[in-house]
């Protein structure tokens, strides 16, 4: 018969046959590290997280309103009509304003239309509404 004493305990330790463990991080279970294999560095990043992204191509738009000195305006960039708005390719709104006549604005597609004319209607003049 095998007697055990008071607060003695029958588990043994044995050596754990994975090798050491690695203290678990927080959200991940342990990783089994092998105490003959060098530590791996991390590998780099292979995104484009530091890099600044390349600037679209712009192109020149010349623009003119009818009549001449309306202030032209397109993605945050503004002239005086006659001017050239230089914009990347796609659909922008041109809006023109001058003193005494109605807002106005037109549709520029980029790089199809390089060239705006926009009329612009006296606030006194009479017409449809």
């Amino acid at each position: 018969m095998l007697a055990i004493a008071a607060g003695a305990s029958l588990e043994r330790s044995l050596p754990d046959p994975a090798g050491p463990v690695a203290p678990p991080m927080p959200g991940r279970p342990p990783a089994h590290v092998d105490p003959k294999q060098p530590p791996v560095p991390p590998r780099p990043h292979l995104g484009r997280v530091n890099q600044p992204s390349p600037e679209p191509e712009l192109f020149p738009v010349a623009v003119t309103t009818q009549p001449a000195g309306a202030t032209v305006s397109a993605n945050g960039n503004h002239c005086t009509a006659p001017c050239q708005l230089d914009l990347p390719p796609g659909s922008h709104l041109v809006t023109a304003e001058l003193n005494g006549f109605r807002l106005a604005q037109q549709l520029v597609r980029v790089p199809k239309q390089l060239e705006a004319v926009i009329p612009l209607d006296r606030l006194d003049a009479e017409g449809p509404r």
